[in-house]
């Protein structure tokens, strides 16, 4: 599941608003080619919750995927390889500790060599890629 947890904070506290569980069949048919944006602020945060099963399934039946940060080019052409990197890896759904969950803080400076500094008013974008054969690639 992707979950965005954006939920109203206290002043000068960190900043959620709206929070959601998507599977991947959802995030199909929300995200696909510009249809659902999230606006956010600086300091802002977005957590990412991978896909885990408590529930024994087939390995070859449980979602994985990654999710790239691209340019308005990669995103409009759903390609990640040419202005794109790789944000998270959902790799480990049926991990005993429960879900891997990643957090994007949107800052305008990072003091981590991984962290992404974000500039108020741009827009930015994700792509998911799937192991999955068929529609692999996913536009947010």
């Amino acid at each position: 599941m992707l979950q965005h947890d954006l939920r109203p904070g206290s002043l000068g506290g960190p900043h959620y608003v709206n929070e959601q569980r998507w599977s991947i069949e959802d995030i199909r048919s929300m995200f696909y080619r510009g249809d659902y944006h999230i606006d956010v602020c600086i300091n802002d945060y977005l957590d990412v919750y991978c896909p885990h099963y408590i529930i024994p399934v087939s390995d070859d039946r449980a979602e994985r995927y990654v999710l790239y940060m691209v340019n308005y080019d990669g995103y409009s052409s759903c390609d990640h390889t040419a202005k794109g990197f790789k944000r998270w890896e959902c790799n480990r759904p049926l991990s005993p500790n429960g879900p891997l969950k990643f957090s994007e803080k949107f800052q305008l400076f990072t003091p981590f060599s991984l962290g992404f500094e974000f500039r108020p008013g741009r827009e930015y974008y994700y792509i998911l890629k799937t192991d999955t054969p068929l529609s692999s690639m996913v536009i947010m």
